[in-house]
């Protein structure tokens, strides 16, 4: 039994590997993290390489890849910069991938096309005044 990486799993951790280390210089994280701003060039620059689809099936633009691999980009991605990490799996997996699982299938063909060619970004809101980041004490609620 192998217990290793498969060739294309270790092509995609050394590709993300070098890519962070190009597009997040140190300048780079200061500017953002001095200005609490969210990493959209380098988040557009994901996308035109394709991974923001890792975790998606090819029918709605992804690339059908696996958990592992998508743990993979996420290591890679966060130790060339916490902020590159954070940002894809706030968006894409905390965002988009709930779309994936229990959206209407009009939302899964659009949107997350559109997320995984880069021309929408999705957050994941869990707080509120006198909340903080507990789920349960959450008051706002959407109705149709």
């Amino acid at each position: 039994m192998e217990f290793g990486f498969t060739e294309e799993q270790n092509l995609l951790r050394e590709s993300v590997r070098r890519f962070m280390r190009k597009e997040c210089t140190r300048e780079y994280v200061r500017e953002c993290s001095r200005n609490y701003r969210f990493p959209i060039e380098l988040y557009d620059k994901m996308a035109a390489q394709g991974w923001m689809g890792i975790p998606f099936p090819e029918k709605y633009g992804g690339a059908g890849l696996g958990p592992m691999e998508l743990a993979i980009f996420l290591e890679e991605a966060g130790y060339g910069w916490y902020g590159a990490g954070t940002s894809y799996f706030s968006s894409v997996v905390l965002g988009a991938y709930n779309i994936l699982l229990y959206g209407a299938e009009w939302q899964r063909e659009q949107l997350i096309a559109q997320m995984i060619r880069g021309e929408i970004k999705f957050a994941f809101a869990l707080s509120e005044p006198n909340v903080g980041s507990d789920a349960a004490a959450v008051e706002l609620y959407a109705r149709d």
